[in-house]
C-alpha cells in the first residue's frame, strides 16, 4: 500500500530495547572454497547445490547450516539482500517486489520477549489502514481462525491504526531457509488480502 516510509539510523535507546547497540557485521569461521573435499565430507555437502548458499562478506556458506541467533545476524543478511526502508534498534523495515517487480511489499521485522524471557523475530506487513479495518475486524477474527500460518492484528505506526498480518518465531531453530520463506510468505499473503480489501472482496 502506498505510504511514506523513513531510513534512519540506530539511537541509543530504543522504545522496547534500553541501550540496544547498533548493528554489527560478523563474520563466520566455516568458509566455502578452498580444501572443499575436506569440508563436504564433515559437513555432508555433496547433494547442496549453488541456491543452497548465501554470500556473507563474500563468503559463501551453506543455508542448511545457517541460525539467526541474533536481530544483529538477521538485520546483516536483510540489508544483503534487500532494500532497507526503517532501520532502528530491534525494528526493521524491508521492500519486498512481488510479481516480477510489479507490485512491492512493505515488511517489518522487530525484536519480542515473550512471557517466558525468550527472544521472539515478529514478522509484520501492513494490509489496511484504520478505515478498512474498522469494516473487516470480524472477517480478520475469522481469518485467525482459520489461519494455519499467520494473524491479522491491529498495530500503531506513526500514530495511526492499521491492520496488520503477523508471524511469530522464536530464534531457537530458526534458520536462514525459514527465514526466507516466512518473509516470502508474509509480504505474498499480505499483498494478496490488501488487494483483496481493495477490491471490497472477502478474503
Amino acid at each position: 500500500m502506498p505510504r511514506k516510509v523513513r531510513l534512519v539510523g540506530f539511537r541509543k535507546n530504543a522504545s522496547d530495547r534500553a541501550g540496544a547497540s547498533g548493528i554489527t557485521r560478523h563474520r563466520r569461521n566455516l568458509a566455502i572454497g578452498a580444501d572443499r573435499a575436506g569440508r563436504d565430507g564433515a559437513y555432508g555437502l555433496d547433494d547442496l547445490q549453488l541456491n543452497d548458499f548465501f554470500t556473507h562478506h563474500g563468503v559463501a556458506y551453506p543455508k542448511m547450516e545457517v541460525l539467526m541467533k541474533r536481530f544483529e545476524q538477521i538485520a546483516d543478511w536483510v540489508s544483503q539482500h534487500y532494500t532497507v526502508t526503517l532501520l532502528e534498534p530491534f525494528l526493521l523495515g524491508l521492500e519486498l517486489s512481488i510479481e516480477h517487480g510489479k507490485r512491492h511489499q512493505g515488511v517489518f521485522l522487530s525484536e519480542l520477549i515473550d512471557d517466558d524471557g525468550r527472544k521472539v523475530l515478529r514478522i509484520s506487513t501492513v494490509v489496511a489502514d484504520a478505515e478498512h479495518s474498522s469494516r473487516h475486524l470480524e472477517k480478520a477474527l475469522a481469518f485467525n481462525w482459520q489461519s494455519r500460518s499467520g494473524y491479522l492484528a491491529l498495530g500503531q505506526m506513526d500514530g495511526k491504526t492499521y491492520l496488520n498480518l503477523c508471524e511469530n518465531r522464536p530464534y531457537e531453530g530458526l534458520s536462514l531457509t525459514e527465514l526466507e520463506r516466512v518473509l516470502l510468505a508474509i509480504g505474498g499473503m499480505g499483498d494478496a488480502i490488501e488487494r483483496q480489501l481493495q477490491s471490497g472482496d472477502a478474503y
